[in-house]
């Protein structure tokens, strides 16, 4: 052999067992070439005397082929077709017969075997078809799944964000009825510190009003004890003329009888709202149509309870000679005025123009108008309703 040539090395397997066949027991007739056929050593020595038919006749040195090795990866040997044997001698029928023999079991064998391996294929094939068509139902089945829990998940998001936005809208009503309600609350403890100063102002004043008409009585006590001097002081000048004749007496002058509410009169001139506040609501209890003078210049008090009082006493005490001025109140500053003012109107006049006292102002100033143009046709002989 030259360098140049390398020797192909041959992979037999055994036709029987399908062992693999060392080259090197077909060279040291261990095992059996025979028309193609291999036998290893194992089959050939259990069928026995093959290999004595086998040794009369040598393999033939196996063709050259081309490298089992390309570019580094085996390749598998291509069968070769073993050139035809000589025919063996006729001394040899009982290793025919033993041959034929082998031959039908191993073609029977391989027929077997390939009918397995063919059934074992199909059973394969069945197997991962069935697998196949599960995992698809398996992947249907889970894209079901998958697009229910989305719609599920869609639905849900939508109920909860309906329902956040009906809470929501829940507490802003809750929210603005709560204010309303704390704004109506505001309003009561503005109105009850209102009232709570005017009592402390009106229990302040208390004092000063009983020393005031404490110095009263005594005024009113000496101008009688000066007029008792005088009286005396005049009888005894009578008595001491001697004129048993009648003796004409000088009455006293209206004017030194005061009424009994003149002590109030004083508190109206008072520098505390308070005070001229309590002066009123006297003077409106005396029920004396004789105060309404002394009262018609506080409709213009600084004070606005003052003022408020002073245009309901006036209504109690129904003399018409107030009503001018109860017109002119219809449009005080102050809306609590006004409401006094048209009641007492509507007390004294039995008449209503239906004057809004928080209405606007121009409607406010018809209605006026109305009044003012009724009374000045109405003054004259007019009597009070009721």
């Amino acid at each position: 052999m030259s360098v140049g040539e390398r020797r192909v090395m041959e992979i037999l397997f055994c036709d029987l067992c399908n062992e693999s066949v060392p080259e090197s027991d077909l060279c040291a007739g261990r095992a059996v070439r025979l028309k193609g056929r291999v036998v290893c050593a194992s089959c050939e020595a259990s069928m026995g005397g093959l290999a004595g038919e086998a040794k009369s006749t040598p393999s033939p040195p196996p063709a050259p082929e081309p490298p089992p090795f390309s570019q580094g990866v085996p390749r598998s040997p291509t069968p070769q077709s073993p050139p035809s044997a000589p025919a063996p001698p006729s001394r040899g029928g009982r290793g025919l017969v033993v041959g034929a023999v082998a031959l039908v079991f191993a073609v029977t064998a391989a027929v077997y075997l390939g009918g397995e391996l063919e059934d074992l294929r199909r059973t394969a094939s069945d197997e991962r078809s069935a697998l196949d068509g599960g995992v698809t139902g398996v992947r249907i089945d889970m894209a079901r799944v998958l697009g229910r829990v989305d719609s599920l998940g869609s639905e849900l998001t939508a109920r909860m964000e309906a329902r956040i936005e009906e809470t929501r809208e829940a507490l802003a009503g809750e929210l603005d009825a709560l204010g309303r309600d704390l704004a109506a609350a505001g309003e009561v403890a503005t109105d009850l510190e209102t009232r709570l100063a005017r009592v402390d102002r009106q229990r302040t004043d208390s004092d000063a009003e009983l020393e005031r008409r404490l110095g009263e009585l005594a005024f009113q006590l000496r101008s009688s004890r000066e007029d008792v001097r005088s009286l005396a002081e005049r009888m005894g000048s009578v008595e001491r003329t001697g004129g048993g004749g009648a003796v004409a007496v000088e009455p006293v002058p209206p004017a030194a009888i005061l009424p009994p509410w003149n002590g109030e009169l004083e508190g109206l001139a008072s520098e505390n709202a308070g005070t001229r506040w309590n002066a009123v609501q006297a003077l409106g209890e005396t029920a004396d149509p004789a105060v309404v003078p002394h009262l018609l210049d506080l409709l213009g008090d600084e004070d606005v309870f003052v003022r408020m009082a002073v245009a309901r006493v006036l209504g109690d005490l129904k003399v018409p000679t107030s009503v001018d001025r109860l017109i002119d109140a219809l449009e005080d500053s102050e809306a609590v005025v006004r409401e006094s003012a048209m009641v007492s109107l509507r007390d004294i006049t039995g008449r209503n123009f239906k004057f809004d006292a928080v209405g606007s102002a121009s409607d406010r100033a018809k209605k006026v108008k109305a009044w003012r143009q009724w009374w000045s046709k109405a003054r004259d002989g007019f009597e009070p309703s009721g």
